[in-house]
């Protein structure tokens, strides 16, 4: 039975691009958070996430088993996220003092400063715990996923999350899950996120589904009858004594496929097989 992922699938590979967005609804938050879990930096996180949706739709056609669409864009977010590394250098959630302009620093309040200094805290006390446990923070926090949509997300047991979130809770102090839980809801992506998302999609052009084609109605409708008349008596084709080099009667008509003749039942013959399938 298909999921509704892979129906989702099959209508934007049939043409239907803004049906991606459910997808993206249903996914975005738990692709932002691992995302962050990796990078530790929200901006960079959303940029990634955004180029994580808009790789997996043009990769689309690719994708061979349409109801696996999450665990494929894990791989995808995964994949980027590890090309993200190559081209940057890891640096935390706030922008580097030597990079901004006299006027920019003037203009910031104690508020935002407060605020950096804060996600500077939370990530590293995020680097301090295992790698794993600060993903499923994150999805759990940040995605504002469950235990069981964590493990259907990174694909494990329910069990091993709720283990890991127990131990990654035990190891940081109650004021900063505080902390984490307050900042990652004011970090969540933004309401026009999807609406983003699906406008690039529309403008990217992805190959169709393939069709499987299907004999004309006439021909199909044909060679039913004919393999059915074949299963209700083999012998029909032996009915008929034709010596070899005479002519063919005219009440038959041959057709050869190969090397193989074949008997195709004439008019008269036809409506007694279906009157006969009638009653």
């Amino acid at each position: 039975m298909r999921t509704e992922d892979g129906r989702l699938v099959s209508r934007c590979l049939n043409g239907e691009s803004e049906a991606f967005g459910f997808l993206v609804d249903r996914y975005r938050e738990s692709v932002y958070a691992f995302v962050y879990s990796k990078l530790g930096n929200f901006h960079d996180a959303e940029d990634v996430t955004q180029e994580v949706f808009i790789n997996a739709f043009q990769k689309l056609r690719t994708l061979r088993r349409w109801d696996s669409f999450h665990a494929w864009i894990y791989s995808i977010a995964s994949n980027l996220c590890k090309n993200w590394f190559r081209k940057h250098s890891r640096r935390p959630d706030i922008e580097f003092t030597e990079d901004q302009e006299p006027k920019t620093l003037q203009k910031h309040s104690l508020d935002s400063y407060q605020k950096e200094l804060v996600y500077q805290s939370i990530q590293e006390a995020l680097q301090s715990i295992p790698e794993a446990h600060r993903q499923v923070l994150s999805l759990f926090y940040l995605g504002g996923m469950s235990t069981k949509e964590i493990a259907k997300f990174l694909g494990t047991s329910p069990n091993t999350i709720i283990q890991r979130l127990y131990s990654a809770r035990s190891r940081l102090k109650e004021e900063m899950l505080a902390m984490i839980s307050t900042t990652y809801e004011e970090k969540r992506l933004p309401v026009g996120f999807t609406l983003r998302i699906v406008e690039i999609v529309k403008r990217i052009k992805i190959q169709p589904a393939p069709n499987t084609k299907a004999l004309p109605w006439g021909l199909s409708l044909a060679t039913g009858l004919i393999f059915t008349i074949l299963s209700l008596n083999p012998n029909l084709f032996n009915s008929v004594n034709i010596i070899p080099g005479s002519p063919i009667p005219k009440e038959v008509r041959m057709m050869e496929i190969g090397e193989m003749p074949v008997r195709v039942l004439d008019k008269s013959e036809m409506m007694s097989f279906y009157n006969l399938t009638e009653n």
